[in-house]
């Protein structure tokens, strides 16, 4: 398979999903829930100065999803606007960036993964990737548009990714 940049991929995922009328953290929920393994017991849509302050923790700028576990509590905080408005948007039949939803459920799933015990970055990372092709799925994508997808979250942004996140080509199918 050829290699496809962003703009391949946002031009192949044109088709937008069935609209629904749930509210940002629960159409997260519902894509969280589409993935195995335990919920959180919270999730939240929080601003950037939040997320940063991570309940207490610091956090890096550049984050935009935190799994805090204290005691048998986990807790996922999501960057509202770089993680459950493009979902959101998607979901309810508005104008957003594909890559920019699918980049927003990878985070989604790859917070879930640290919730069910994966501490490894990238190891959450290729956890999640399987979830979102589901989900896809699930919202009507071809088997040529997950083709598309799948090669997008595993060659073309694991350019962008740094240290710890990067794939280097150590998912499994």
């Amino acid at each position: 398979m050829k290699r496809l940049t962003a703009t391949a991929v946002a031009m192949t995922l044109l088709c937008a999903a069935p609209a629904v009328a749930a509210s940002p953290v629960g159409v997260v929920r519902q894509v969280m829930a589409g993935a195995a393994g335990k919920m959180p017991q919270s999730v939240r849509c929080v601003t950037r100065q939040e997320l940063r302050s991570g309940e207490g923790r610091r956090l890096a700028s550049q984050t935009v999803g935190v799994a805090i576990r204290t005691g048998s509590r986990h807790v996922v905080l999501l960057d509202w606007k770089r993680i459950c408005n493009p979902i959101h948007r998607f979901r309810t039949g508005r104008r957003v960036q594909p890559a920019d939803v699918i980049g927003a459920m990878t985070t989604v799933l790859h917070e879930k993964a640290h919730v069910n015990g994966v501490r490894v970055e990238w190891q959450a990372t290729c956890v999640a990737i399987p979830g979102v092709l589901r989900q896809l799925k699930r919202w009507g994508y071809t088997d040529r548009q997950l083709a598309a997808v799948k090669s997008y979250l595993t060659d073309v942004l694991d350019k962008a990714r740094t240290g710890d996140y990067k794939l280097r080509g150590r998912c499994r199918d």
